[in-house]
């Protein structure tokens, strides 16, 4: 099987319960962390910057 999958058991309301990842999924979701994380690290300097030139 190629391509990414992920295979979740719906719980109810909002829950959700992982059942399985293959390898390719695991490793695109871990880049999406990695940017999300560079992304927030990136706002928040920009923030301290405008908040202390403020001052």
């Amino acid at each position: 099987m190629s391509g990414d999958y992920i295979v979740v058991k719906i719980l109810g309301g909002n829950e959700l319960e992982l059942v399985g990842i293959n390898q390719s999924a695991l490793q695109t979701q871990r880049r999406r962390l990695r940017e999300a994380s560079a992304d927030l690290e990136a706002q928040r300097a920009r923030r301290f910057e405008q908040e202390t030139q403020g001052l």
